[in-house]
């Protein structure tokens, strides 16, 4: 995947939502077709922390199950980083249990404008990708 496009409702549910567990990391699934974002599926961050998420596995079933039904395809994993920078950490790669698929960060820096980057991850390397809202 080169670019993924987000429409202004997806980017603005997934930014209320960051803003609502700040200080702590928020997490969730874009769900979509082909490289069309259509919907933010929070997904409750476990570990309540401000440095590191993990999904809830039984929410996070649910979404993929919810997914699978609607015939919808997970396009991307979302998280924030609340006071950190707009990139993947060493623990985000480290921890990256999917791969081939891309993985969103939501910087919170600027509480009130978050801004938003895209990783492609494999096992062995991850790409940029372009957003486009």
């Amino acid at each position: 995947m080169v670019e993924l496009i987000i429409p202004e409702t997806v980017k603005t549910e997934a930014n209320k939502h960051f803003q609502a567990v700040f200080p702590n990391e928020g997490c969730g699934f874009l769900l979509g077709n082909k490289q069309q974002a259509l919907e933010f599926c929070p997904v409750k961050n476990i570990k309540n922390s401000p440095v590191a998420y993990r999904m809830d596995p039984a929410e996070q079933i649910q979404v993929l199950l919810d997914a699978e039904e609607r015939d919808l395809q997970v396009l991307a994993i979302i998280h924030s980083h609340p006071h950190g920078p707009l990139a993947l950490s060493k623990t985000d790669i480290l921890e990256a249990a999917w791969h081939d698929l891309t993985y969103i960060i939501v910087s919170l820096r600027d509480k009130n404008q978050p801004d938003w980057g895209g990783w492609f991850v494999t096992k062995t390397k991850h790409e940029e990708i372009s957003i486009i809202f």
